[in-house]
């Protein structure tokens, strides 16, 4: 299990070795990932992430939400990451 936030510069760069493990562990093991909110703030992304869980997109999406937060500061801002259809208002 890894807790984890989007908002952590350390989790963005713990990603890809995170992405590889997950797709590397035997078919009756899985890696389970919460993103952790102590702040109102953190709430959006928190959102953001419970969309990208419930998309089954986790692997395509994590890298893009990481690149729209500390490249972009899109999602940061405005909660959006409409390239991948995800606009966190509607959960």
């Amino acid at each position: 299990m890894e807790f984890f936030g989007y908002f952590c510069v350390h989790c963005h760069h713990f990603d890809p070795l995170l992405l590889k493990l997950g797709k590397a562990l035997p078919s009756d093991t899985y890696l389970r990932t919460e993103h952790v909110v102590w702040r109102p703030e953190m709430l959006g992304l928190a959102r953001m992430a419970a969309a990208v869980k419930l998309s089954g997109l986790k692997y395509q999406a994590n890298s893009a939400v990481f690149k729209a937060v500390y490249e972009q500061k899109s999602v940061w801002k405005t909660g959006l990451l409409p390239e991948m259809g995800f606009i966190s208002k509607r959960f």
